[in-house]
């Protein structure tokens, strides 16, 4: 069986998935926190708290006069928790739920480092593998990868821009 090695992104966990359900073993190398870009520090924790302000926002200045409310309470370190809850909650049933369940993932502590076309090293570790694109006649075309801006409204592109 193949093993395929995969950087920390959140389009990895997709793929390993993938692989694995393809009967690869694949490797996940991780050196911090787990859960990806997206989970942790984009989509997930931007959305939350831009959703949170939105809200605020609505209900402070809703142009209804029949509509009305005494009070409105706002705690910054309460929205904080909550956005960090999510967070923890989703790294564990994202991604903690998906290696366990899964013997063909398996999550590597650490950072790579190629010692060759097919072999790194990740802590103490060496592991020969076989790159995803290997065999395909496939390049990695990097002029679609798409990029978003958490605002509101939000804005995304894809592909090469000026």
């Amino acid at each position: 069986m193949n093993l395929w090695l995969l950087a920390q992104v959140e389009p990895v966990w997709l793929a390993a998935i993938k692989g694995a359900e393809l009967g690869f073993r694949v490797a996940i190398i991780e050196k911090g926190i787990i859960g990806g870009t997206c989970v942790n520090i984009g989509c997930i924790p931007s959305k939350t708290l831009i959703k949170m302000a939105k809200t605020k926002c609505i209900f402070e200045k809703q142009p209804f006069s029949a509509i009305t409310a005494k009070s409105i309470s706002f705690s910054w370190p309460k929205v904080l928790q909550q956005k960090d809850n999510l967070v923890n909650k989703l790294r564990k049933s994202k991604y903690k739920e998906v290696i366990t369940s899964n013997e063909n993932i398996i999550l590597l502590r650490g950072t790579a480092n190629f010692i060759d076309k097919q072999t790194i090293a990740v802590a103490g570790r060496k592991i020969t593998a076989e790159n995803a694109l290997t065999n395909s006649n496939k390049v990695l075309d990097l002029t679609v990868l798409p990029q978003v801006i958490f605002t509101e409204p939000q804005v995304a592109t894809i592909g090469v821009t000026e």
